[in-house]
């Protein structure tokens, strides 16, 4: 994997005290390249999100932060003369780059400056937004120093035309100004067959964009062209990736792992052209990871984990043996190897508990609620409602699509409530072979959708 750069700045008062040392410090900025496979997985998808959030330009000082759809290429004023970036009262509040007390080698730390100045940076955008907004500048020049017009952004999508102004306020406008940067960047960096393909493959369908069209709600648009935008992206990054890369891509990887170690039923569908993903994923977890969930990457809850602190013992021991498992049998990807950690789980995909079959049919595709913690009344009212953390193996980029999750059982062999995927530790041989399970056997019925939300004053009979 390439070497991530994140430029950074130490404090005035380091600078002073260097050159009162009697080192003639010209500047005080600095630059910390970070290998990503040294750090573990949560770090090294934090340092991404801000290497595809900002771009580098010309002058080694100056950002575009995309979320905030302010670029600084874009001076403005209400002269043709002393024309200023527009980022300028923005850095004059933040400065031109994190800063650090003093120099760093720890990617930690730079990671975290830099997280903390995008947050302040786009929070900052907003009011300069609502500025241009209250006292538009009479004169703007772009990137190519050609004048451009403070005004209306006018979009054609699948069709429809949308225009986003003023008027539609801030909010509005600093959406789609980022959304404009994302699709932007996409296209400075990746290859046109990328970007066709991303283009196909993310829409907005015409449909899409005919209920926004309908809604007229400016921000609302704004805002979901922006998300789109951040899909298109990745989805050029990963398809660019794919091009330039030697190694399988899904489709290649389970044609390979079919005719080599599926069932006769997996091998002949795949080779008769049927989908037969899922089938495909129920024999290879039972082959190489028995007893995990597959998460989807794409459909995971936001912030539904995090990297645990003090794991027990039964989860050091348990990870030592998937990560050794893993190692032989799950091939490299577009992204580089899996990655195996210990993590505090706690916003869980519903799919991860058994359904609730205790009652109405109605419930059955609810988690339980000895697991979730949640009930109804003879009202239809919510009482509680929500998981409860739990302490979990996962395997992050597991064939570039998901995330493996496995529950770690207590001493006693019992995992936690009501969630059926809890890996068996005997299953995993420390020399990384493994004790597969039967993909045939009967599995407990999963839930498919969280309870009412008590909060959202929702029952039911809303679902």
């Amino acid at each position: 994997m390439t070497l991530c750069a994140l430029r950074y700045q130490a404090s005035r008062k380091w600078m002073e005290e260097e050159i009162l040392s009697g080192r003639p410090l010209e500047h005080r900025r600095h630059l910390l390249e970070i290998d990503p496979e040294s750090l573990p997985m949560e770090d090294r998808e934090r340092l991404q999100r801000i290497v595809d959030g900002t771009v580098y330009l010309e002058d080694p000082s100056r950002v575009f932060v995309l979320d905030s759809g302010i670029d600084p290429q874009v001076l403005f004023g209400p002269a043709r003369q002393n024309l200023k970036p527009m980022d300028t009262p923005i850095v004059a509040q933040l400065g031109l780059l994190p800063e650090l007390p003093e120099p760093t080698d720890k990617p930690t730390a730079v990671i975290a400056a830099w997280e903390d100045w995008i947050a302040d940076y786009v929070k900052l955008s907003l009011g300069q937004f609502q500025w241009l907004i209250d006292t538009p500048p009479n004169h703007m020049r772009d990137a190519e120093n050609r004048n451009v017009e403070w005004g209306s952004v006018l979009l054609n999508l699948s069709g429809f035309d949308f225009s986003i102004s003023g008027v539609d306020g801030a909010i509005a406008l600093q959406f789609i100004h980022s959304g404009i940067a994302w699709a932007n960047r996409a296209k400075s960096l990746f290859a046109q067959e990328s970007i066709s393909a991303a283009k196909e493959a993310t829409g907005p369908s015409r449909k899409e964009a005919e209920s926004w069209h309908e809604k007229g709600d400016s921000e609302e648009f704004a805002k979901a062209y922006w998300q789109w935008a951040k899909r298109f992206y990745a989805s050029a990054k990963a398809h660019d990736r794919a091009l330039h890369s030697d190694v399988l891509d899904f489709d290649s990887e389970m044609s390979r792992w079919a005719n080599e170690h599926g069932s006769e039923r997996l091998s002949l569908g795949i080779s008769d052209g049927y989908r037969m993903n899922a089938q495909y994923l129920t024999e290879r977890l039972a082959a190489e990871a028995p007893g995990f969930f597959a998460m989807p990457v794409r459909s995971a809850p936001e912030n539904w984990g995090k990297r645990a602190n003090s794991p027990s013992e039964q989860a050091l021991h348990l990870r030592r043996l998937v990560e050794a498992a893993i190692a032989k049998s799950a091939p490299e990807n577009v992204d580089g190897a899996p990655a195996v950690e210990i993590y505090e789980v706690n916003d869980p995909p519903v799919e991860i508990y058994i359904a609730n079959r205790g009652g109405s049919v109605e419930f059955d595709d609810l988690p339980d609620p000895r697991g979730w913690h949640w009930t109804i009344d003879d009202s239809g009212a919510v009482e509680g409602g929500g998981p409860e953390p739990f302490e979990a193996v996962v395997v992050h980029n597991w064939l570039g699509r998901f995330i493996l999750v496995g529950a770690v059982a207590d001493p006693d062999g019992q995992g936690p409530p009501w969630i059926w995927a809890v890996p068996e530790a005997a299953r995993f041989q420390p020399d990384g072979t493994v004790i597969a399970e039967d993909p045939g056997e009967d599995r407990p019925l999963r839930a498919k959708r969280k309870p009412p939300s008590a909060e959202k004053g929702e029952t039911d009979l809303d679902h």
